[in-house]
């Protein structure tokens, strides 16, 4: 009995990934590199591969990728550019929501080893800023002349 409940289970879960899955679409053309992904899967893509629901299609600075929907919209990710296909949008819609993709920059930080100290790290730009505030330190600290002398007594 246990056997085939599991089996009705796995079947049901089959069932429910390929109607997940369903095909809404066709690459017709591939240019230079490009990727789409699927949930938590991604892969280069090529000419004739399938479309479906909810596929991100990224294209490399270099890559372009056009592809056409079962209800007639053809669509041209152009380089650099990305989209995500949904089949309840429109032409115009998605047409629309071909972006461009979002590069970030790395920030870089300096480390900086001080005689018999720690190495510490230091971000751009702080070096100037911390040799002023050292400065602005010692002026401050001569400038303090309350002290009395020190005596031997």
């Amino acid at each position: 009995m246990k056997t085939k409940k599991l089996a009705v289970a796995v079947a049901a879960l089959a069932a429910a990934s390929a109607f997940a899955q369903a095909t809404i679409g066709t690459v017709t053309t591939v240019n230079g590199v490009a990727t789409v992904t699927t949930g938590t899967s991604g892969a280069a893509i090529l000419a004739g591969a399938p479309i479906v629901n909810g596929a991100r299609v990224i294209t490399t600075s270099t890559g372009s990728v056009t592809f056409r929907l079962a209800n007639g919209c053809t669509i041209t990710v152009p380089p650099g550019h990305a989209v995500t296909v949904l089949q309840s949008m429109t032409c115009e819609q998605l047409r629309a929501a071909v972006q461009p993709v979002v590069t970030t920059t790395a920030t870089t930080t300096t480390t900086t080893t001080v005689p018999g100290g720690p190495f510490f790290a230091v971000p751009p730009g702080a070096t100037a800023a911390a040799a002023a505030a050292l400065i602005i330190g010692a002026v401050v600290a001569n400038q303090d002349d309350d002290d009395r002398p020190l005596s031997a007594r």
